[in-house]
C-alpha cells in the first residue's frame, strides 16, 4: 500500500512536470512568433533605408559595398522564410491527403498558430533543428505519448504507458513546440514494482525540470532579442526620416551630413545582421555561422 502511494505521488509529479514544461514551450513559441513579427517590421524599415542610400550618386565605394551587405542580409532572411514556407505547405498538403497521417505526419506543423512555425525556424535556425522541418512532423507523436501518460494505464492503476522499456526521451526545440512537450514516448513494463516505477518517474521528472530551466533561458534570450529588434526599428525609422532631406548627390552633402550618413549605414549593417541571428547551444543569439545544434 505504501509503495502504491509512492508511485501515485511520482505519477502526479511527472504529470505536473510535463504540464509545466508544455507551458514553458508555449511561452517560447509565442515569443518566437513575436520576434518574427518584429523582424518583419525591421526588414521593412531596412528596405526603405537601403532604397534611399542606393539612390545617392557618387557615394564612396566602401559605402556601396556596405549597403550591398545589407541587401544580402535581407535576402538571406527572405530566403529562409521562403524555403521553410515551402516545406511547411508541402507538409500540410501531405497530412491532408494521406490517410491516417493525422497523428504521426504533419499534425504538429499543420496545427501551429500563424507565425509560430516561421518564428521557430527563424529563431532557432536550421542548425538547431538538425533536420528539415518536413521531417519533424513525427514529433506530433508526442501527443500520443501525453495521452498515454494522462489517460492510459497509469491513471487506471496499471504500471504501463505505451509499451517497451524505454523511458521518456527529450526532443529538440522545434519538436518541443510542435509536439507540445519534449516527450517522444516509451513506457514501463507492467510487471515492474511500484517503488521501481516511482524511482524511474522521479528521474524523468528531474530531466523534464532541467529542460524547463533551459526553456527559461531560451525565453529570456528571445525576449532580449525582441527588445533589441524593437530598438533597431525605432532608431532606424528616426534615422531614415532624418536623412530624407539630404542631397541625392554625395558630393553636394556637407561634412556633417556625410559623417551622419556614414554612421547611419554602419547602424543599418548592424541591424540587418540581427535579422538572421539564431539561438545557439548556450541559449544565446549568434550569427548563423557561429551556431551549433542545441538539440
Amino acid at each position: 500500500m505504501f509503495s502504491n502511494d509512492i508511485r501515485k505521488e511520482a505519477d502526479a509529479n511527472l504529470k505536473k512536470s510535463v504540464n509545466d514544461y508544455k507551458e514553458r514551450c508555449k511561452i517560447s513559441s509565442k515569443l518566437s512568433a513575436e520576434l518574427y513579427s518584429d523582424r518583419q517590421g525591421l526588414k521593412s524599415i531596412i528596405n526603405d533605408a537601403y532604397n534611399f542610400i542606393n539612390l545617392i550618386k557618387n557615394k564612396p565605394s566602401t559605402m556601396a559595398n556596405e549597403i550591398q551587405e545589407v541587401k544580402i542580409n535581407v535576402e538571406n532572411f527572405d530566403a529562409t522564410i521562403y524555403h521553410y514556407q515551402k516545406e511547411i505547405d508541402a507538409n500540410k498538403k501531405q497530412s491532408s491527403e494521406t490517410a491516417g497521417a493525422g497523428v504521426l505526419a504533419g499534425l504538429g506543423v499543420a496545427t501551429l498558430a500563424p507565425g509560430i512555425a516561421m518564428g521557430l525556424v527563424t529563431t532557432f535556425g536550421t542548425a538547431s533543428t538538425g533536420v528539415a522541418i518536413s521531417t519533424l512532423s513525427g514529433a506530433a507523436a508526442t501527443n500520443a505519448a501525453l495521452a498515454a501518460l494522462g489517460g492510459g494505464a497509469l491513471t487506471a492503476g496499471g504500471a504501463g504507458m505505451a509499451g517497451g522499456d524505454a523511458l521518456l526521451a527529450l526532443a529538440g526545440p522545434i519538436g518541443w513546440a510542435i509536439g507540445g512537450a519534449a516527450l517522444i514516448g516509451g513506457g514501463l513494463l507492467f510487471n515492474k514494482k511500484n517503488k521501481e516505477i516511482a524511482e524511474k518517474m522521479n528521474k524523468e521528472s528531474q530531466k523534464i525540470k532541467n529542460e524547463i530551466y533551459k526553456q527559461t533561458l531560451i525565453s529570456k534570450s528571445i525576449r532580449d532579442m525582441c527588445s533589441l529588434t524593437k530598438k533597431d526599428s525605432l532608431n532606424m525609422r528616426v534615422e531614415v526620416d532624418s536623412v530624407q532631406s539630404y542631397p541625392k548627390e554625395y558630393l553636394d552633402m556637407s561634412d556633417d551630413q556625410k559623417l551622419r550618413l556614414g554612421s547611419f549605414v554602419n547602424n543599418l549593417m548592424t541591424s540587418s545582421a540581427h535579422l538572421n541571428m539564431v539561438i545557439n547551444d548556450d541559449y544565446k543569439f549568434v550569427n548563423k555561422s557561429d551556431s551549433k545544434n542545441i538539440c
